[in-house]
């Protein structure tokens, strides 16, 4: 459950995650490292469901930049090996690219 107790929780967005109609999504975000939650976006668009990934900021900013990078690191491997295709990022991508060079935490 991580340092934090539930209300002291800092829940912050880090991507948006579009899924085929029935992909279940629950499970792909799950990372023992940090505290991450799934919760469906009202308003998805016709014949898919998106999804924030939103991640406990609780433990400080470095925690949480380390986490979002790790986590949608983790996404992308996940639909590069098969392991899960029914779904692509939508938002959130740029976590990559900004905290590229930081290689600490690279997957959950």
């Amino acid at each position: 459950m991580g340092a934090s107790s539930h209300a002291e929780r800092q829940w912050r967005a880090i991507a948006t995650v579009e899924t085929r109609a029935g992909t279940d999504l629950s499970g792909l975000a799950a990372c023992e490292r940090y505290d991450v939650r799934v919760e469906p976006v009202d308003g998805s668009p016709a014949g898919c469901r998106w999804f924030n990934v939103l991640i406990d900021a609780a433990r400080g900013e470095e925690h949480y930049v380390l986490a979002a990078r790790a986590v949608l690191r983790t996404l992308h491997r996940l639909r590069a090996s098969g392991v899960a295709t029914g779904f692509h990022v939508v938002d959130g991508n740029q976590w990559l690219a900004w905290y590229g060079a930081d290689s600490r935490h690279a997957e959950c």
